[in-house]
């Protein structure tokens, strides 16, 4: 009798330990890319493992939008879509489980975002120039590179445009006035006409809705030049 009961014990830890290994198995996902845009959606899809009904999916720095925006979800669908947040941190991450094995996960994900982003110093003439004298000159900062966009043989992406503040009476390219946005990355660099002896504050932030993916997102504004 000791014999048997020894012999199902032996035959119970192997059965637990095929379910395990199986369990265990990798769970892919693909795409595996792991730069995406800030506000961009993107659709995931896992690979089956046997035995398994339903998957625990869990989004670090996104969401599951069809799924009341959960953070956490479990599901049998082979697809998923996760919009990734509003931010330019690089530790974003999707992961998909099942039982108390099986994983699979794309970890490191980088989000390209302006977010946060501080844009430099501005320059333009002298701060005691005479404006009642009307004088055009360039107001401009250095164009705002996007954080995480650096890839090894590939420039880093830069911003898409630029949205500008100037004072009451001044004007800026096409005649613009107050606050506008001009849609070119050149647009960090413009021109400004200052009104009859108007002064005051201009500042610029970068924005960009890069190949249409997400939302448009804004950079901070420079620090007020004058």
């Amino acid at each position: 009798m000791k014999s048997k009961l020894h012999f199902i014990a032996i035959l119970f830890f192997y059965i637990s330990n095929f379910n395990v290994d199986t369990l265990a198995q990798t769970i892919s996902l693909s795409p595996v890319s792991t730069k995406v845009w800030a506000g961009e959606t993107v659709e995931y899809t896992r690979s089956s493992i046997s035995g398994c009904n339903d998957y625990g999916w869990t989004a670090s720095l996104g969401v599951f939008p069809d799924f009341q925006d959960a953070q956490s979800i479990i599901t049998s669908a082979t697809k998923v879509k996760v919009k990734w947040n509003m931010t330019n941190l690089p530790d974003a991450a999707i992961n998909v489980s099942c039982g108390g094995g099986a994983n699979g996960s794309v970890s490191n994900i980088r989000i390209l975002s302006l977010v946060n982003f501080n844009p430099g110093g501005m320059s333009g003439p002298s701060q005691s120039v005479q404006f009642c004298s009307k004088p055009t000159a360039w107001y401009g900062i250095a164009p705002a590179i996007i954080p995480n966009s650096e890839s090894p043989g590939n420039p880093p992406k830069v911003a898409s445009g630029y949205e500008w503040t100037i004072p009451p009476g001044w004007t800026g390219p096409n005649g613009a006035t107050g606050t506008f946005r001009i849609d070119e990355p050149t647009a960090s660099s413009i021109q400004l006409t200052p009104g009859n002896c108007a002064g005051g504050e201009i500042k610029v932030r970068a924005y960009t809705d890069t190949e249409g993916k997400g939302t448009p997102h804004y950079s901070n504004y420079s620090i007020p030049y004058m």
